[in-house]
């Protein structure tokens, strides 16, 4: 799905039942989230054009994602 460079510094978490497939890191600018989109064949294979629903799905995810890394990262700097 991602190769191992591009995973350095990152973990990966998947949220929402199942649902979201993200890479997280925390850096100087705060938290970042990069979602991991599934194609309709279930693949993870990047396609280059995807019609309006996928873009739709794809925009849940990415926010559902951002929602689920700054819950983590500050359930962790309580814990701090």
């Amino acid at each position: 799905v991602v190769e191992e460079k591009a995973m350095a510094g990152k973990e990966l978490m998947i949220v929402d039942n199942g649902n979201v497939a993200m890479l997280v890191s925390e850096g100087p600018e705060g938290v970042k989230t990069e979602v991991i989109h599934p194609n309709d064949d279930g693949s993870y294979w990047r396609k280059f054009q995807r019609n309006k629903m996928a873009r739709i799905r794809q925009k849940q995810r990415e926010e559902m994602a951002k929602k689920a890394a700054e819950r983590l990262f500050m359930n962790r700097s309580a814990g701090d």
